[in-house]
């Protein structure tokens, strides 16, 4: 994880993975979390960790323990039909992201072993004419260093990686897949990936059952992928009453039934509008 000494608060992988915060170690650009002194075997045994951007939970999320549980049956099952891609597609500021940074980093809790798990993040490529290329290079570089040093065009090392992917259990995240993807509303190809090459390795994925998978968080739905074998679209609810009501609780917030109803039903798809009208409480009271 990416670690800021100039941070106030430095208990932030608490959150993640029960561990005291440390600096983490660093090697060949792998970043990894570091277990701290006393931790158990579980945490050291873990997945390989590998971030293109930082992961850092904000400080005042919502819990979605209910989701979570239920995103987690989904990765464990093993079925011919098991998903190997899960979409999760909303609006911004629905909480994708933060959904799934929680759930990335708790995996063990659910019983889900991976040997790597890749969070790479497209957000960082803002204006990049392939981002495809871009995450194909990453991937590469992380998981084979030794077979990226050879000059080889991006269709073989995408051919590599679904090889690696195959003999190997891999979660990887794409976030903020729509980065990548088209946007113009009235157009026919609204969601499409911009590089037809990436849509070809995504549905290579998908085609060869492999025993890892790939969550997806985008603003624009992958209809490219809709009704392929494998693939799911999973719908991220707004949060119960009961987690809204722990939410504001955490701020010192006390709010009646009514009132949590009520704030489900008009603002509860829409993570950073709550969060923002949670900070705004608490800033004029206190």
């Amino acid at each position: 994880y990416e670690y800021d000494p100039r941070s106030s608060d430095r208990t932030w992988l608490k959150v993640l993975d029960s561990t005291t915060a440390r600096p983490p170690a660093t090697r060949s650009g792998l970043r990894v979390e570091t277990p701290a002194s006393g931790t158990s075997s579980r945490n050291i045994e873990s997945a390989v960790e590998i971030f293109n951007a930082d992961m850092i939970l904000p400080s005042a999320w919502i819990d979605r323990e209910t989701q979570a549980k239920a995103l987690s049956e989904i990765l464990l099952a093993e079925s011919d039909k098991a998903a190997q891609i899960i979409e999760i597609a909303a609006i911004g500021g629905s909480g994708k992201s933060c959904f799934v940074r929680d759930f990335f980093g708790r995996t063990d809790a659910y019983s889900l072993q991976y040997t790597y798990k890749v969070w790479f993040s497209f957000y960082k490529l803002r204006g990049e004419l392939d981002p495809f290329g871009r995450f194909i290079e990453f991937i590469v570089s992380q998981l084979d260093p030794t077979y990226v040093r050879r000059r080889r065009p991006i269709s073989t090392k995408a051919q590599h990686v679904l090889e690696f992917l195959t003999s190997n259990s891999v979660l990887i995240v794409l976030d903020g897949l729509e980065i990548a993807q088209r946007h113009a509303a009235d157009a026919s190809d609204y969601g499409s990936l911009i590089n037809p090459a990436f849509t070809e390795f995504l549905k290579a994925i998908l085609q060869r059952g492999l025993k890892s998978r790939v969550l997806v968080t985008t603003r624009a739905p992958l209809r490219e992928l809709a009704g392929s074998k494998r693939f799911i679209s999973f719908a991220l609810e707004p949060p119960t009453v009961s987690d809204l009501s722990q939410y504001f609780r955490q701020a010192g917030i006390l709010l009646g039934a009514r009132e949590t109803r009520q704030l489900v039903r008009d603002l509860g798809a829409h993570m950073l509008t709550l969060a923002a009208f949670r900070s705004l409480i608490s800033e004029y009271y206190d």
